[in-house]
């Protein structure tokens, strides 16, 4: 039998910490007071630095996200100069890219094209060099214009 001092892998103490990070969620629910909020909170902060503190050990697992998961950002691309998309995530090189944009600024129509071409077969994630993705198209087109000037 192991003892409560035996070492655990990285992958078990962050599945515990998250099955953890549940449990809380599921013990505070509903309407809070402001202490009770305060305390899940607190513990869901530790939690997470507890995670954080796991994953230091390795760095190539922790990446910092330039942009908030669901931000609508711009790529230059080689056909169109840039481009709107969802952004999804990254890791150290590349960004992961969900719907276009294409013209609309409603999440909510965004969502509903990329569903669509889901239900299709034709959606799929666009893999972009993180260099090339800004938060606002006034960044994408100021870079494509000094890539062009070089």
């Amino acid at each position: 039998m192991k003892k409560p001092t035996d070492k655990i892998s990285s992958k078990k103490a962050v599945s515990v910490l998250l099955s953890l990070k549940e449990l809380i969620s599921s013990i505070f629910k509903g309407e809070l007071s402001r202490e009770e909020e305060e305390i899940k909170s607190l513990i869901e902060k530790s939690i997470d630095v507890a995670i954080n503190a796991i994953y230091q050990k390795d760095k190539s697992k922790i990446v910092k996200i330039p942009y908030k998961i669901g931000s609508k950002v711009w790529v230059i691309d080689s056909y169109d100069g840039y481009t709107g998309y969802i952004f999804l995530g990254c890791n150290e090189n590349y960004a992961f890219l969900g719907s276009g944009i294409n013209g609309s600024f409603d999440v909510d129509d965004i969502c509903q094209y990329g569903y669509e071409e889901f239900q299709y077969g034709s959606q799929s994630a666009y893999i972009v060099p993180l260099k090339d993705v800004f938060l606002t198209k006034e960044s994408a087109e100021q870079a494509l214009r000094e890539r062009e000037t070089k």
